[in-house]
């Protein structure tokens, strides 16, 4: 694998930093999935004012 040096004059592989950054991104998506899914459920409570715990459930899923 390919080193870069850093400022600091420590080396660090390309590879390492691939997975940092995907592990980032993947908490990100973690992150976006929850916010969709807020809004999801946001809007189907707002819009289904008499509808049941359960009927929201199946209509969200």
């Amino acid at each position: 694998s390919y080193c870069v040096e850093m400022a600091g004059g420590e080396a660090t592989s390309l590879a390492g930093k691939q997975l940092s950054s995907l592990k980032s991104n993947q908490r990100l998506e973690f992150l976006g999935d929850a916010v969709l899914g807020l809004v999801a459920a946001w809007a189907l409570y707002k819009d289904n004012p008499n509808a049941t715990e359960g009927e929201l459930t199946k209509m969200r899923a």
